[in-house]
Formats: structure tokens, C-alpha cells, sequence
């Protein structure tokens, strides 16, 4: 069951204070003069390709792609100060597709989704605001164990079923940022955000799903000479709704996933799940300007996570009467923690970065039945990443990311657990065509490795979910991977500033064992 975007509109319910993203746009084209091109140009290659274009600031730090666990997240929204941005507003339509053999089991083994987005800055006196909004619809071929939005948000309390199917999903999001500047030290900044969700299977049970996630993050900034401190906190409140089984016309079993190989499974004629969580998270920034120019900046942040799951079903007892079951659903626990150290120094011959990263996971889910924790998870991630930008003009970049991951998972009831090591290299390199006149090009290819260092998979029971499901993810996950990557843009810029701009960029992944997955990724964008 799809529910048409009018409906979703209304299920979102969108603030009023959210709308102003939009009203960025709408009058960023003409409320201030715009910068010239050669200065938007270097504002919005910082933005999108995280070149050291700019000064390293708080706002808009680069951070190594690829870190799985939930980290830094959002920016202290008074650090938009320090963004230097010109007043702008963009529009983008955009589709991507991912498709291939090597994918995890609960994942599609082909994902499209298009859709179109609008972000934008303005800036009036001491007042300084920035907002991004845009609608996205989904499309997962052949899903199968996945009954519910997200089967890799780190829950193991899941709905599934062996049926599987396509899944099609609409998302709607708003996002802004508002900093006020009070004397020539100290700002102030909050940030809303909201995204709204929805999507259905179209193979029986027929699930489907609603979600909302509302997130508040107010921020504190101080400069005074060459130091700055910051200080953030966010707030972020998370529902899931999810039903199986209304809309069908055949009942196969559905499995109430516990963990790794723990789960139970009944034929139910409806159900309902629900899922209700909160996320708090602290930021800290320390930013220091040296004489000559160089810029250090520390990051760190700790989170907690709770989600607790509830279902209702309704079953045919052995009298082939409805009975209906109210059923606690599992509670999940989640601890993050991130720091990040970030050195840009300019020479003679360019530019250069030097930034080190570090994040730390920890899970534990608290069976329903048992009573107790039954689910862990442990993941720590270090990254060190080095930026090169010869040439007084930044028209290049190299990149060389070096990182290392290990991770645990331990099902204590199926008396399993895994553990993995993976390696992480990836060379990127950038490079401006062009530029001086109306067009300009971007271009970068990529090229990396991750190897499997070791990994150990361990159980004394096993199920049939633990073999359809758990070992095959295993694999996936800690499978060596090679791949090689080509992004760009090409542009044409009016004489007042105004630019479209073509984004195109594809990736190639390719396992031993497991096969290939491609990536892709189209968008036409209007800047102004």
C-alpha cells in the first residue's frame, strides 16, 4: 500500500518555522547582490567536493567518509559564522541507482530513488540563517527479512518474513539553521530539523510504515583573538509505525527477530509495531588560528540512544477465534562517541591538511522474553586522512585516507557471535577545468581497497534465520573489496553569478567471492 504524497504531506504535519529553507531560496536570487562567480565558485566547491577552498571551520569541517557509526552528526548552528558563505540558493533534481550481486541479505538487490531538494544562505546584520529541504521516492527490488523502515539501524527487535518483495518509500525533510551574533564575541545558534516517511511492500504480509523524526539542536560559540570554543546539544525524537498483514490476502509466518539467531515466528492475521526512540547528543569544538595562517580544530562528541519496541497482533486461536496480544517488543541501548583533530596549514607551494578521527559504538538490546541483555554490539573506527592542494589557486587536490575498523556482535540465547577486522586505503584525486570564463568543469576519480585483516564467526545453534540471514550478512560485511570511482560537474556561469551545473559521478565495487555493486549518481543543479 502507497500512499500518495498529499496523504504523506499531511502525515508530516510540517512546522511552519520549517518552511523558511524554502523561503531562502525563494529570495536569496534577490535580496542581496551576489558575490562574484570566482568566489561562489569557491564556496560551493568547498560545499560539495570539501576542498580547503575556505578556512577550516566548526560549521563545515570535512569529516572521512564512510564511518558507519553515528558520530559528529549535525554542526553547532552557531558555528555558521565562521561558514563564510555568499548568499545563495540552489536547486537540484537528482537520481541514483545501486545495483549488484554483493549486497547484504535484507538488502535490494537493486535501489533507485529520485527526487529534488533546495538548500540555501542569507545573511541581514548580526542575523545569519541557512535551510535545506527536499523530497525523495525509493524503489528496492527483491528485499527479503526486512518488514520495517531500516533493517541497519543497529535494532535487532525487527519484523521479517521469507517472502520478500519491492519496497517503494517517500521521504520529506526540512532542515534549518538559525545564528544571531551578540557583540564581537559571542553567537548563538539553534537548529530544527524534521523528515517524514513512509513506504510499503507489494507481496504479502503487505507492510508498510509511517515514521517521523523531529530533531532540535541549540549551540553556543565564543571567539575572542585567535581562540574559539563551542558548545552544542541535540535533541532527537523518533517514531515508527508498522503494520503487516491489513491489506493481505495470504498470512505467511512473520519472525520477530531477537539478535543474531534468536527469533520467534507465528502465522498473525494484522500486526502492529512501534517503535519509539530518543537520541541526545553533546558537541564540543576547539578552534585555534596561528600567526601564520594555519588553523587547528578539535571536535568531539558523545550520544545515547534509546529505543524501546511494543506489538499488538492479532492471531486465530485453536478455536479458529481472533485472539489479540499486546507483546513488549525489546528495548535498545546505544552509547557514541567520536573525537577528530584537524591541522590546515598553508605554504609557499599550497595547502595541506592533516586530520585524525576516531569513533566508538556501543550497543546493547534487552530481550523481551529472556529479560535480559541479549543483543551486543562493539565497533571502534580510526581514520587518518591527508589532504595535499599544490599551487597558490587550489585548481587541485590530492586525498590519501588511510582507516581501520573492528566490530563485534554477540547474540548470547543462539550462543553466537562474530568478530572482524577490515582495513580501509582510498586515493582520490581533484582537479578544476577551466573556470575562468562562463564554463568550468570538476573532475575526480577515485580508487580504493579495503581488506578483510581477520574475522571469526562462532555459533553453537544454529537456526534457520541465523543461516538465511545472520552468516550470509557476515559475509557480506567483512568480504575484501576493491573498487574504483569517477565523479564530477560541468557548469556554465552567467555574468551576474548565476550558474547550472551537471553532476555525475559512478563507483565500481568488486569481491572475490561475492560479486560486484555499482553505484550512480545524476543531478542537475541552478545556483543563484
Amino acid at each position: 500500500m502507497i500512499f500518495p504524497l498529499s496523504v504523506l504531506a499531511t502525515q508530516c504535519r510540517l512546522p511552519a518555522a520549517l518552511m523558511l529553507p524554502v523561503a531562502l531560496v525563494a529570495g536569496g536570487a534577490t535580496a542581496h547582490p551576489l558575490s562574484p562567480p570566482d568566489s561562489l565558485r569557491a564556496s560551493f566547491d568547498s560545499l560539495l567536493y570539501r576542498r580547503l577552498l575556505l578556512p577550516l571551520n566548526a560549521w563545515q569541517y570535512p569529516i572521512p567518509s564512510g564511518a558507519s557509526v553515528a558520530g559528529l552528526g549535525e554542526n553547532n548552528p552557531a558555528a555558521l559564522v565562521q561558514a563564510r558563505l555568499p548568499a545563495y540558493g540552489r536547486l537540484e533534481v537528482s537520481g541514483r541507482i545501486q545495483e549488484g550481486s554483493w549486497r547484504r541479505p535484507q538488502q535490494a538487490r537493486r535501489e533507485l530513488a529520485g527526487g529534488f531538494s533546495t538548500d540555501g544562505y542569507r545573511r541581514r546584520g548580526a542575523w545569519h540563517a541557512y535551510g535545506n529541504a527536499g523530497y525523495e521516492r525509493q524503489e528496492g527490488t527483491q528485499v527479503r527479512w526486512a518488514n520495517n523502515e531500516n533493517p541497519f539501524d543497529g535494532n535487532p527487535y525487527q519484523w521479517a518474513d521469507s517472502v520478500g518483495g519491492t519496497w517503494q518509500r517517500d521521504y520529506l525533510r526540512a532542515h534549518m539553521e538559525v545564528a544571531r551574533t551578540f557583540g564581537s564575541h559571542l553567537t548563538l545558534g539553534v537548529g530544527l530539523g524534521y523528515q517524514a516517511g513512509q513506504g510499503a511492500r507489494e507481496s504479502n504480509p503487505r507492510p508498510y510504515f509511517l515514521s517521523r523524526v523531529a530533531t532540535i539542536a541549540p549551540g553556543v560559540w565564543w571567539q575572542k583573538g585567535r581562540h574559539a570554543a563551542g558548545l552544542s546539544f541535540s535533541l532527537t525524537t523518533a517514531r515508527e509505525q508498522n503494520e503487516s498483514g491489513q491489506q493481505a490476502d495470504q498470512f505467511p509466518l512473520v519472525y520477530r527477530l531477537r539478535g543474531l539467531g534468536t527469533f520467534s515466528a507465528t502465522p498473525i492475521v494484522t500486526g502492529e509495531r512501534q517503535t519509539d526512540g530518543q537520541h541526545w547528543k553533546g558537541q564540543g569544538q576547539y578552534q585555534y588560528i596561528g600567526a601564520a595562517g594555519s588553523h587547528w580544530l578539535a571536535l568531539f562528541a558523545a550520544g545515547y540512544r534509546h529505543a524501546a519496541v511494543e506489538l499488538s497482533e492479532l492471531r486465530n486461536s485453536h478455536q479458529n477465534l481472533p485472539v489479540i496480544l499486546l507483546l513488549p517488543g525489546g528495548t535498545l541501548r546505544e552509547h557514541t562517541a567520536t573525537g577528530q583533530l584537524s591541522l590546515l596549514r598553508p605554504t609557499n607551494w599550497g595547502r595541506w591538511l592533516v586530520q585524525g578521527h576516531y569513533e566508538w559504538l556501543r550497543r546493547r538490546g534487552t530481550d523481551p522474553l529472556f529479560g535480559f541483555v541479549n543483543a551486543l554490539e562493539d565497533e571502534h573506527y580510526i581514520s587518518a586522512r591527508v589532504q595535499v592542494m599544490p599551487g597558490p589557486a587550489g585548481r587541485q587536490a590530492f586525498t590519501l585516507r588511510l582507516g581501520l575498523r573492528d566490530q563485534q556482535m554477540q547474540d548470547l540465547a543462539a550462543l553466537t557471535r562474530w568478530d572482524s577486522r577490515r582495513g580501509q586505503a582510498e586515493l582520490t584525486y581533484q582537479r578544476r577545468v577551466g573556470g575562468q570564463g562562463r564554463w568550468g568543469a570538476m573532475v575526480e576519480p577515485a580508487i580504493g581497497y579495503e581488506p578483510q585483516l581477520s574475522r571469526t564467526f562462532l555459533t553453537a545453534r544454529p537456526s534457520r534465520f541465523l543461516l538465511a540471514v545472520a552468516r550470509p550478512d557476515f559475509q557480506a560485511r567483512t568480504a575484501s573489496a576493491a573498487y574504483v570511482g569517477l565523479g564530477g560537474a560541468a557548469e556554465h556561469w552567467l555574468p551576474d553569478g548565476r550558474a547550472l551545473r551537471l553532476r555525475l559521478s559512478g563507483r565500481y565495487m568488486n569481491t572475490d567471492a561475492l560479486g560486484y555493486r555499482i553505484t550512480g549518481h545524476a543531478g542537475v543543479e541552478w545556483l543563484f
